[in-house]
């Protein structure tokens, strides 16, 4: 991100995948060795690359998601410009999405990801020096637009 654009960003937030055990454990292990680049879906089915749309021009955000109790999808944040955190944030659209529903990738708005940020660095204090360079530049270009 440079601080010398006064055009808004645009943070993406891409899909990683199902919220299971093995899934994790394979974003943790890819995470560590330079960069996610597939994920699993279902326990029956092979990885899949990861493909974001690359429209944005600020933070990549990964997201996960599992089946809710009863009906419908929960969906988690788990990275942000591939720091893994240990706690997914449960995502909240209206904080978090621009209101926007869940898609493979897509795009949103300064405002929701710096809600998201800080919502990630609240849950996962062992990230927040990650997380905060990444706030801290986000804030800055948010102040040079004002």
């Amino acid at each position: 991100m440079s601080a010398k654009s006064k055009k808004p960003q645009d943070h993406e937030v891409q899909y990683l995948g199902a919220y299971t055990p093995k899934n994790v454990a394979n974003l943790k292990k890819q995470a560590k060795s330079g960069g996610i680049r597939e994920y699993f879906v279902g326990a029956s089915r092979g990885p899949r690359p990861t493909e974001p749309s690359r429209k944005g021009n600020g933070i990549l955000f990964g997201y996960i998601e599992r089946a809710k109790k009863g009906w419908g999808r929960q969906f988690f944040c788990i990275s942000a410009n591939g720091i893994l955190v240990a706690t997914p944030l449960p995502l909240d659209p209206k904080q978090h999405t621009d209101g926007k529903g869940f898609f493979p990738s897509f795009l949103i708005s300064d405002k929701s990801a710096k809600n998201m940020l800080d919502d990630l660095m609240k849950i996962n204090p062992e990230n927040e020096s990650e997380l905060g360079q990444i706030d801290r530049a986000l804030e800055e270009l948010m102040r040079s637009r004002t």
